[in-house]
């Protein structure tokens, strides 16, 4: 009872509660609230002039806590109302340096130009009493929804790891995926995309793809999904913006896969019979610079233990060298890492290496067959013959019977 009672009593819960209280407040009832704590403020502070309450304090909080709630014109009237309130405690009592000094004017009229500032531009992007920050929250998790995985089937795995520049919520690599049916073989389509650019801005550019991209995913053919998507991103005017994009898409029954490229960093395929990491042969231009994006497409079979790994620039990508040798270092280090460990940890291992230069967005994708669908298979089809004796035998049995009876009217 005592643990309920301290959620229940939990800054979280107490945040969360506050919240959906005032965001079902009319702006009128949050209006006079506001006006009723501005005008309690101001008795006190004109009955205790020259002790505790200070009218500058008051109408701070009041600016505050108004510009966080209340529509522009009412946050206008809220600066109005205070500016009044300021003169009846000052001006009866003669002794302005008590009450407010000119700092305190200073400071005043900057917070009320800040607030009404603040409540003028969020009413124009339309977000009420919905802060920047709960927005942004938003779009990050919409993102995160998009890049989720679907289940797969019995062998088949799909790590994936992102890693923001400078630990920023939001980042220009995102992932999405779609597990659909061909001719009723079950095939996973993948796409790791990654605008230029990191932080906020590339993070919206990226949830403006990320629809486009997620639409595309199945509804189009392999060979189209990266021409489609440069021509929509050619339509968006992004200047000297782009993007650039790995396509993956892998038949779940023949483990046959089509790998292509838009500017992306060649994908590594790791041969397990081999205990070697090659990159892929697939290229093309990136997206959103020129029509014709020379795409070279890259055909395999996954066979089991065998991986496929996709990422971004940031993971390899350092100035002082060549972009090659960094390559080959990032194929040596994934040889390293799956003789040691194993396959499911090595998105993460990736994305958390450090490397020379300046931060950059990261986003690994580690696609690999643990050969449990050709074990599960055969032992499904041992299964089946075992169960299959019992029905063999009885149809046997129906047969004789049947002959049996036949034979006297002959």
């Amino acid at each position: 009872m005592r643990r309920d009672w301290l959620r229940r009593l939990s800054p979280s819960r107490l945040t969360r509660a506050a919240r959906y209280r005032v965001r079902r407040m009319s702006d009128p009832t949050l209006f006079l609230l506001v006006a009723a704590f501005t005008v309690g403020g101001t008795l006190w502070s004109f009955l205790d002039y020259s002790h505790n309450v200070r009218i500058a304090g008051v109408a701070v909080m009041a600016m505050v806590f108004g510009s966080l709630v209340l529509r522009t014109v009412y946050m206008v009237a809220i600066v109005v109302l205070l500016a009044g309130c300021v003169l009846v405690v000052v001006v009866p009592h003669e002794q302005v340096t008590s009450q407010l000094t000119a700092s305190g004017v200073v400071l005043l009229t900057s917070v009320a130009a800040v607030s009404i500032v603040q409540t003028s531009r969020r009413d124009a992007l339309g977000l009420r009493r919905m802060s920047a920050e709960s927005v942004l929250e938003r779009v990050r998790h919409r993102l995160r929804v998009q890049g989720k995985v679907p289940a797969l089937p019995l062998g088949w795995h799909v790590d994936v790891a992102q890693q923001a520049a400078n630990r920023a919520a939001f980042a220009g690599d995102f992932v999405s995926a779609r597990l659909h049916d061909i001719n009723g073989s079950p095939h996973l389509e993948l796409a790791l995309v990654d605008v230029s650019g990191s932080g906020i801005e590339a993070g919206s550019r990226a949830l403006l793809l990320s629809g486009a991209v997620g639409g595309l995913l199945g509804a189009v053919g392999p060979d189209e999904f990266l021409e489609q998507a440069n021509r929509y991103l050619r339509r968006q005017d992004w200047g000297a913006e782009f993007a650039s994009a790995s396509h993956l898409r892998l038949n779940l029954v023949t483990s046959s896969y089509e790998i292509r490229n838009a500017g992306h960093p060649p994908p590594l395929r790791w041969a397990a019979a081999d205990r070697l990491a090659v990159r892929s042969a697939s290229t093309g231009t990136v997206l959103g610079v020129v029509d014709d994006l020379g795409l070279q497409v890259d055909l395999g079979i996954l066979e089991p233990g065998d991986a496929l790994v996709l990422y971004t620039d940031g993971l390899i990508d350092d100035r002082p060298t060549d972009l090659d040798a960094s390559i080959g270092r990032l194929e040596h280090r994934v040889g390293e890492a799956l003789a040691a460990h194993p396959v499911g940890s090595l998105a993460e291992r990736l994305s958390r290496t450090e490397r020379p230069g300046p931060p950059e967005d990261r986003t690994v994708v580690v696609v690999w067959n643990d050969g449990a669908r050709g074990q599960g298979a055969a032992a499904h089809s041992a299964s089946a013959e075992v169960l299959a004796w019992p029905a063999r035998v009885l149809r046997l049995g129906r047969r004789r019977g049947s002959r049996a009876t036949r034979q006297p009217h002959s």
